[in-house]
């Protein structure tokens, strides 16, 4: 399965949207490591730099949200924190236990979850923001 990044992913923030494009790109690359049945490390170096664009996404995503006052901010970050946690359980055991179908599959959950949390839960941020955006024209 590949990500794409279409019209029902966009928040209509630029740089967040570039970076959901680039992190869609690396899960992306992610999988097509595993695909490929590239070795264990390949996988991980893949899996390191999604993580990295993560670490570097979600500080500017919170930062939006403090400075549009989302009333969801504190779920919002708490659900971050706990992803990042996710991903590098996910690393500990693809390092300890190796590429599996059971690995895999768990990747491709953690992969599938972010997805759905750009689906669902970063379209609520972008509306809420816009919704500021259309009063202040008033």
């Amino acid at each position: 399965m590949r990500y794409e990044f279409d019209k029902t992913l966009e928040t209509g923030h630029k740089i967040i949207d570039n970076e959901h494009k680039m992190i869609l790109g690396v899960a992306n690359e992610i999988l097509q490591a595993i695909e490929e049945g590239l070795s264990s490390k390949k996988v991980l170096e893949a899996i390191n730099t999604f993580a990295r664009y993560i670490n570097t996404h979600f500080p500017h995503e919170e930062e939006l949200q403090e400075k549009f006052h989302y009333p969801n901010f504190r779920y919002h970050k708490l659900w971050h924190q706990s992803y990042v946690k996710e991903i590098e359980l996910t690393c500990d055991r693809i390092l300890t236990e190796g590429i599996s179908n059971v690995t895999i599959t768990e990747l491709k959950r953690r992969i599938e979850t972010l997805v759905q949390h750009i689906l669902l839960e970063d379209s609520r941020v972008a509306k809420h923001i816009q919704n500021i955006a259309d009063s202040n024209k008033e």
